[in-house]
């Protein structure tokens, strides 16, 4: 469990990328969907990325932006594989969908 909780994170993208463990890929994604206030699709969640990453760099033109584009790739290809194993669609995991999982979570004990 702490190896999985230690994969998750921008930076180790590309290696969950090329993990064969779901768990890692999933966890990492689940990361990736949750907003401050609820979940939210990939796209905003990278666009706010990208947003908070320009507003902390002092040049947008250096080299770290280029492995940021590189990771939302990635990111990217991360739900394509998770999404390529499920049977539901990225555009059902909404706030709404969610919310009713939440307290059967809460009552789940982790070993």
């Amino acid at each position: 469990m702490q190896k999985i909780v230690e994969s998750v994170g921008f930076s180790n993208s590309e290696k969950n990328f090329k993990s064969q463990d779901f768990n890692f890929k999933i966890a990492t994604y689940a990361d990736f969907r949750v907003a401050p206030f609820g979940v939210d699709n990939l796209e905003n969640r990278l666009k706010d990325g990208k947003d908070r990453f320009k507003k902390n760099k002092v040049h947008v033109d250096n080299p770290k932006k280029d492995k940021f584009d590189e990771l939302v790739i990635y990111i990217k290809d991360i739900e394509n594989q998770v999404f390529e194993k499920a049977t539901i669609s990225p555009d059902f995991i909404t706030d709404k969908t969610v919310s009713p999982l939440l307290s059967k979570l809460s009552a789940f004990e982790i070993c």
